[in-house]
């Protein structure tokens, strides 16, 4: 039993208000889900990272003015309120970017921390200083100074001269250490800040070594090689072969387009294609080895720099407390020394007062022992050294994108997706509904079905007119049409079929596969123009075998003969052009007439329509027809004709 088309002008509803509801929650809903996607995605997707240094000092560092000028060209750093703390704060598109942008800051602002360092310590060499506290070492004698200076009437000269003989005792005791104490100036300013320099950059090396092998693992060639040096050995040549697969990849899919993937042609270009990626991977494995050497190399150098900033650190700290033992010991040999001084002249000018006759007035000498204040010292300016840093990583934080904005546009974008998809869906689904008045059409008058004797009409036959409607509504992407050989004085069923489609706004296409060829020359295609068998044969491509219909916008596909004048027979092949040409059109019409079942068998797929001419047949012949059909398995089928009545 035959299959019959459904009638669409009784199933298609118009827009009522269920339709229009309907249609309206689809559009609401798609534009909460894309909104809901698109905030989702600025929550879990960040665009950047923030990697944030902290440079911690044991010490407080400069003041404001000199640490201004030390930060003043890196508006990623920012200090403490109590000075012992910098922050610096870099941004990028991955971790391990902004890191490595904070760390090179931070060795910026050491650096010219050190400058500062060394120019404030120039520029306060030379004040003199009022004599600090005098340290807990001292502090007995300077308590044997002022008690002399009280007491000194009331002593005896061969006491106060003791004294003052214990404190230059004393105070050659004291010259005898800083003799022996010897004092390293230790690394100056200019060679800390080479030191910082160094592992800067070795820090760099290292991070562009890292940045080439994450372009090298995802294959972006070219890319961060600049600050490389030397090049990994292999580069050159894995760049070369990168951009060589690049380029075949691009002939292949031009090749795709109008070769099938059976032709020689493009069998050798992916076997080629396949040896390129072979020698990439052999070469992209070498460069790696060459990278993790590298690597090796720099993480070596990083650790030897940082060592030998670390050793000058400690030295520098070193001489520093070094000159403040040796400040000390000076500062005590001058308190001694002046202590026996004026012990020495008190003692003088008590000996001189008791042999000084009674009621003289006293000497000068007296005098200037009891009133001559003591005179301040001016120690040496400590060495400015600077400030030792301890760095200390805190999380990164991910950076998003503002999420109105995101929401907004992916809420827009899925209304004007659902929109615009609903519309071309409706008209899709009612476009015969919509024309209705068609074109004139040159040739496509029906022909009557004339039976060769009046009898009863044992089938059911759907005109031509009802099957081009259920086409369109079934969204039947292959059609293939069976029949005798027709006369010549009309235009062929499948010209017919095609044209109409075209004219109801379908792209189609119309495949001639019979062995007479009637419909591609209907269409105006001329004998020698190329076919299908050139297209197989590798002598033409798709673009030059298709040809535009002279009356409509169908396209005609010539099937042509084989190289030995039979017709078309590898079954393999013909399958292989016709899913070729399935793919670039709404529908296509395969003309079969004139061949055995079993080559139209050979080309049947799945969802083809199979449909059977039975105008100019009797009904002897249209049931031989069907019962050949039948042994070949294509039992599922539709009689067609151009006469309105079947």
């Amino acid at each position: 039993m035959t299959k019959q088309p459904n009638d669409l002008d009784g199933s298609v509803e118009r827009h009522g208000p269920a339709e229009v509801a309907r249609r309206s929650m689809i559009v609401l809903g798609s534009t909460a889900a894309f909104g809901l996607a698109g905030y989702l995605a600025t929550l879990l997707v960040p665009i950047g990272y923030t990697a944030k240094l902290g440079l911690d000092s044991s010490k407080p560092l400069l003041s404001r003015d000199h640490l201004a000028q030390a930060i003043a060209t890196e508006p990623l750093a920012a200090v403490s309120g109590d000075g012992t703390q910098l922050r610096v704060a870099a941004s990028a598109a991955t971790e391990a970017e902004a890191r490595s942008i904070a760390e090179q800051a931070a060795a910026r602002i050491e650096a010219r921390l050190a400058e500062v360092s060394r120019a404030s310590a120039i520029a306060t060499r030379q004040p003199t200083i009022e004599l600090p506290t005098v340290p807990q070492e001292t502090a007995s004698a300077t308590g044997k100074e002022e008690i002399a200076n009280a007491s000194a009437s009331s002593k005896s000269a061969a006491d106060l001269r003791a004294s003052a003989k214990s404190a230059r005792e004393e105070a050659a005791g004291l010259e005898k250490r800083i003799a022996t104490l010897e004092v390293d100036l230790g690394p100056n300013a200019d060679q800390l800040a080479s030191a910082i320099a160094a592992e800067t950059k070795a820090r760099a090396a290292q991070s562009s070594i890292d940045r080439l092998r994450a372009a090298i693992s995802s294959s972006r060639a070219g890319q961060t090689l600049a600050a490389v040096s030397p090049p990994p050995n292999g580069w050159a040549e894995w760049v070369r072969l990168s951009d060589d697969r690049a380029r075949l990849q691009n002939q292949v899919s031009v090749l795709s387009k109008t070769l099938l993937d059976g032709h020689p042609r493009m069998a050798m270009a992916r076997l080629r294609l396949a040896d390129l990626d072979t020698q990439v991977r052999t070469k992209q494995q070498e460069v790696m080895r060459s990278l993790d050497i590298q690597q090796r190399n720099a993480q070596a150098r990083v650790a030897e720099a940082g060592r030998r900033l670390d050793a000058l650190r400690a030295a520098a700290l070193d001489a520093e407390k070094a000159q403040q033992k040796r400040r000390e010991y000076q500062q005590q040999r001058d308190v001694a020394l002046r202590l026996a001084e004026r012990l020495e002249a008190s003692a003088d000018a008590i000996q001189a007062a008791l042999t000084q006759p009674a009621g003289a007035p006293p000497t000068a000498e007296a005098k200037a022992t009891r009133t001559a204040p003591s005179a301040p010292l001016a120690p040496n300016p400590p060495a400015s050294l600077p400030p030792e840093f301890t760095r200390t990583w805190m999380p990164s934080t991910p950076q998003h994108a503002d999420p109105i904005p995101v929401s907004a546009a992916s809420a827009l974008f899925g209304f004007l997706f659902s929109a615009v998809g609903l519309f071309l869906i409706g008209n899709r689904r009612h476009g015969g509904k919509q024309s209705a008045v068609l074109p004139t059409m040159p040739h496509v008058a029906p022909n009557a079905f004339v039976p060769d004797a009046p009898r009863s009409k044992p089938f059911d036959v759907t005109p031509i007119d009802d099957v081009i409607d259920a086409a369109i509504s079934s969204n039947v992407s292959r059609i293939m049409l069976a029949g005798e050989t027709g006369t010549t004085s009309t235009p062929p069923l499948a010209v017919n079929i095609a044209r109409r489609l075209s004219l109801r706004g379908q792209s189609v296409a119309l495949v001639d596969m019979s062995d007479s060829q009637a419909a591609a020359r209907t269409m105006g295609v001329g004998a020698n123009a190329p076919t299908i068998t050139d297209l197989i044969e590798g002598r033409a491509s798709f673009a030059s075998v298709a040809a535009r219909d002279f009356a409509t916008q169908a396209e005609i596909v010539p099937g042509g003969t084989s190289a030995n004048g039979s017709p078309l027979d590898a079954s393999f092949e013909r399958r292989n052009v016709l899913d070729f040409v399935e793919k670039s059109y709404e529908a296509i019409i395969v003309d079969c007439t004139g061949i055995t079942p079993d080559r139209l068998a050979s080309m049947m797929d799945a969802d083809a329509a199979l449909l059977v001419a039975v105008d100019a047949s009797s009904v002897e012949r249209v049931q031989q027809r069907i019962d050949a059909l039948k042994q070949v398995g294509l039992g599922d089928m539709i009689l067609v004709s151009e006469n309105k009545n079947g």
